[in-house]
């Protein structure tokens, strides 16, 4: 008798992100849901702490998604400058905006082969846009993958609404949120 197991399948062909995002906001709607309220709530951003929200993913149970949150109150004089570029943001008339920053890793949850890079970067990119508003994720800036997992930026009202934004602000990693 052997203690060995075959290690988990990941499908190799790329998913669709349409059809991921769809999937991830019926099946993941509620928790999503929950990390994007947390990331606008005021006590977290005044804890200056990053929130982690651990999401098993269902188009792949073997895969799990780690989201790391985080968002900081743009300084009136830097949105008074950006105003100046996107009509809309002269729109939200003092209220507070927040340069938001979500990291998201996907990893396997036992030992085991991990998914291929693209496939995890289209995982990453749905679960993004399954988080925001639809339409949003349009306006959400992609930064790339760097040794945590894939970082988003964006600038949105407290209350949730995604603003359009200068892909410049977030060029510099460290500076948006």
């Amino acid at each position: 008798m052997s203690n060995e197991r075959p290690l988990p399948r990941i499908p190799r062909t790329p998913p669709d992100v349409a059809d991921l995002t769809s999937r991830y906001r019926e099946e993941l709607g509620h928790d999503l849901a929950l990390a994007h309220t947390l990331l606008r709530h005021p006590a977290g951003r005044r804890a200056g702490l990053a929130g982690r929200h651990d999401l098993v993913l269902p188009d792949a149970p073997e895969l799990v998604a780690r989201l790391r949150t985080r968002a900081a109150p743009l300084p009136r004089a830097l949105l008074g400058r950006l105003a100046r570029h996107e009509p809309a943001l002269a729109a939200v008339d003092g209220a507070p905006v927040l340069a938001h920053e979500l990291g998201v890793t996907i990893r396997p949850r036992r030992l085991g082969p991990s998914p291929a890079p693209v496939h995890a970067g289209i995982r990453s990119a749905a679960l993004v846009a399954a988080m925001l508003p639809p339409g949003a994720a349009e306006l959400v800036h992609d930064r790339g993958a760097d040794a945590r997992g894939r970082v988003f930026s964006w600038l949105a009202t407290r209350e949730g609404t995604v603003l359009p934004s200068p892909a410049a602000l977030f060029a510099t990693p460290g500076r948006a949120a």
